[in-house]
């Protein structure tokens, strides 16, 4: 089995990110670095903070470092501890889709261009990886808001680009795919969820997300279908 330092490595290469982009004022590259090489150990503050930073849950190191045999995540940390939930994960896109949700565009588009202006401001001086991503989104869903279709696929892209590149999925990233759907060109939906769907098998041992292909195939033919009756129009035309 591999040591907890090592699984992180191979966790935080899949997801692209380097040591810099993951250490904060919490934990610093050197620690990172010592944790990974087997050197030293975290306290289990810092420990799941890290895995906040590289998106993933406790479940999901624990499922990864058991080398992919089912374990129960309350063997580590019961619901009164301090487990890292996959919704903590994605809590900040859901924070922008009840903005969406609340919108009556074009009039009350506001406090989603509101929401836009406030975090380009917090990219500038702290443009993170997961911060990167959500400006991705919320220019998205700004479009979405003023009609501005083609302009929402080509703001997405650094989330198609991300969710390319990562070698691992986790939860994070089928849900960051499910939210971002409906702003995609066609070609990305199919490509993206054939690779989710590949990734999203062996969720179904985790009892929080039984429905999560369902939920994945259900958006990504909801959207597939859109596409079609839109291009029926277009040959009619």
């Amino acid at each position: 089995m591999s040591s907890l330092g090592q699984t992180f490595h191979e966790l935080r290469k899949s997801k692209g990110l380097t040591l810099k982009e993951v250490a904060n004022e919490q934990v610093s590259v050197a620690v990172i670095s010592k944790f990974e090489n087997g050197t030293s150990m975290l306290g289990v503050d810092r420990f799941l903070h890290l895995l906040d930073q590289i998106h993933v849950t406790t479940s999901e190191f624990f499922y990864w470092q058991t080398d992919q045999y089912a374990a129960d995540s309350s063997s580590y940390f019961n619901e009164a501890g301090h487990s890292s939930p996959s919704w903590k994960l994605i809590e900040p896109f859901q924070e922008i889709i009840v903005l969406v949700n609340h919108a009556d565009p074009p009039k009350n588009v506001t406090p989603i261009d509101q929401y836009q202006q406030r975090l380009s401001k917090t990219v500038k001086d702290q443009p993170t990886p997961m911060n990167l991503l959500l400006m991705a989104y919320v220019n998205s869903s700004a479009d979405l808001m003023h009609f501005n279709l083609d302009k929402a696929a080509q703001d997405i892209l650094p989330v198609v680009n991300y969710l390319s590149a990562v070698g691992q999925w986790g939860e994070f990233e089928v849900y960051l795919l499910i939210f971002s759907l409906s702003f995609l060109e066609a070609e990305d939906v199919l490509r993206l969820f054939k690779r989710a769907m590949r990734r999203a098998d062996w969720y179904q041992w985790l009892s929080d997300d039984r429905h999560m292909r369902f939920n994945l195939c259900f958006d990504a033919f909801s959207v597939l279908g859109e596409f079609t009756i839109e291009m029926q129009h277009k040959v009619k035309k």
